[in-house]
Order: structure tokens, then C-alpha cells, then sequence
């Protein structure tokens, strides 16, 4: 038996849903991959957000026990042993402050980086399955689509049966 249009048309729409379902898979991949490095970026970032309010600190402290040093100096005394041991312990929290927040930048940038350049790799897998994803369901509704030829003839045989016009009728329902 030769397939109906509303035949062919119900197999179209089945078969596309479970194409659908196969296309929801690769959907998932890309919103997975953007959620891990989004996910990567943004808490690299509060890392690196941390260590720069650290480092703002120390500075600020160190800039003020240096001016107050100075301005010891100028007057011609000595800081008290107590005021320079903090500069000096300030110091170095200053160092190992700027070189934690150093290394905390460029693993942000080479992550940015790696994101920003290699993403393509990342993207190839889901480029390739997508286009098979759609040469597979193109090639389907082709063969879904092909069986319209029945419903043709069908068209066709009835057509002659009732001496049908295949121009449509509307201007002879207007004029009538």
C-alpha cells in the first residue's frame, strides 16, 4: 500500500523526535563544556580578586611605615625597634603577598588563554557529531519524504477521476 501524505508526514515527525533526542546530547556537551570553564574562569578570578585586596594591604601598610619612617628620619630620630620590626615583618608579607597574587594572574591568563585558543579543540568532537547529526537526519527526511511520490499518484489518479483543475479555485468562488 502506497503511503499517505498524513502517513508520511506522522513517520517524518516520529522519527525527528528521536533525532531530536540524539541533537539534545550534543546540546548537553556544549552546555557542559561552558559550564566547566566558566566555572574554572570565575573561580580563578575570586582567587585572584582575594589575593589583590591582600596585596592592596600590605602595600598600604608598608607605604605608611616607610612615610613614617621617613618622616622619623627628618626629624632626625630613630623609629622605635618595635615600629621597624613591623616594617620589616610587613615586608614581607608584602613579598610573598605579590608573588602569590603573581602566580595567582598568570594562571588566570594562561587558563584565559588556553580557553581563548585551544577552545577549537574542544569544539571539533561536537562540530563533528553535529554534522553527521545533520547529514543523518537530512538523509531520513529524504527517504521519509521520498514516499510522497504515492501520495502523488494518488493525487494524481483522483484528480482525473473527478476532472479536478490542478489550478485552485478561489477566483471561481470570488467570481461566482
Amino acid at each position: 500500500r502506497d503511503a499517505t501524505y498524513f502517513d508520511v508526514h506522522k513517520q517524518v515527525y516520529k522519527e525527528t523526535n528521536s533525532y531530536i533526542k540524539k541533537h539534545s546530547k550534543l546540546v548537553e556537551y556544549a552546555e557542559d563544556w561552558e559550564k566547566t570553564v566558566t566555572t574554572r574562569v570565575q573561580s580563578m578570578h575570586v582567587e585572584y580578586q582575594k589575593l589583590r585586596k591582600g596585596l592592596n594591604h600590605y602595600i598600604g601598610k608598608v607605604d605608611a611605615l616607610e612615610a613614617e619612617k621617613k618622616k622619623t628620619e627628618e626629624r632626625q630620630r630613630e623609629m622605635t625597634s618595635k615600629r621597624l620590626e613591623k616594617l620589616e615583618r610587613n615586608r614581607m608579607k608584602l613579598m610573598g603577598t605579590r608573588k602569590s597574587h603573581d602566580v595567582a594572574g598568570i594562571d588566570l591568563i594562561i587558563l584565559i588563554d588556553e580557553i581563548v585558543n585551544r577552545s577549537w579543540r574542544d569544539a571539533y568532537p561536537l562540530l563533528q557529531k553535529s554534522v553527521a547529526f545533520e547529514t543523518d537526519l537530512s538523509s531520513m527526511q529524504a527517504k521519509m519524504y521520498a514516499g510522497l511520490s504515492g501520495a502523488t499518484t494518488m493525487l494524481d489518479q483522483s484528480s482525473k477521476k473527478e476532472s479536478l483543475s490542478s489550478s485552485h479555485r478561489l477566483l471561481q468562488l470570488k467570481n461566482s
